[in-house]
Order: C-alpha cells, then sequence, then structure tokens
C-alpha cells in the first residue's frame, strides 16, 4: 500500500485546493478489497476530511457478491461502476433491484 498511498497522497497534497476535486478515487477498477478500501479510505481522509471517497468498479454484482458491508465497513461515500454494456444486457435493471438505500450510486 505504500506506493498507492505515496501517490494518491502525492495527488491530495497537489490538488485538495483545487475546486474542481470533489471526490477522491482510491481506485479504477482494481476490485473491493476491503482491507485496501479502509486503509486508503482512512488515509485520504486524513489528509483531507472534507471530500467524498469512493472507488470505481467493474464487477457485475448480484444480491449474494454485491459488496455494500464492505463499502459501509470502508466508509466508501457512494457507489461508482463502469457496468459496461449494461444498457444492452437488462444489467441495470438487475442492478436497481438490490441497490441499498443508504449508498448514493
Amino acid at each position: 500500500m505504500k506506493a498507492q498511498s505515496f501517490c494518491l497522497g502525492g495527488l491530495i497534497r497537489r490538488d485538495w485546493n483545487n475546486p474542481a476535486v470533489v471526490v477522491w478515487f482510491l481506485s479504477n477498477e482494481s476490485g473491493t478489497d476491503l482491507g485496501y478500501m479502509k486503509q486508503m479510505s482512512a488515509f485520504v481522509r486524513d489528509l483531507d476530511s472534507g471530500r467524498l471517497v469512493s472507488i470505481v468498479d467493474n464487477t457485475k454484482w448480484t444480491a449474494q457478491d454485491a459488496p455494500w458491508e464492505k463499502f459501509r465497513e470502508a466508509r466508501i461515500d457512494f457507489i461508482a461502476q463502469n457496468a459496461y454494456g449494461a444498457a444492452f444486457d437488462g444489467y441495470y435493471q438487475k442492478i436497481e433491484q438490490i441497490l441499498p438505500p443508504d449508498l448514493p450510486t
């Protein structure tokens, strides 16, 4: 995690005062590992507690494997997902049925 926190920390220190930055994304399509999300979320919030924190994932979740509890535990503020092809394969309709009411999407 040292390399990731070094890179993300440098980005935050450089851009924390930029009004265009409203969210810090911890990762892009690299999974929903709870340990990583918790550690990086805490790290980012220590540097800038005033912004939202999320990750971008591309997993096509089901009710059985949706990571909502992990997101809550890691203090992820909202769900951001790249759902490639979702408009054509019915995924949008499926995911709407399992989205939690306490995590914006």
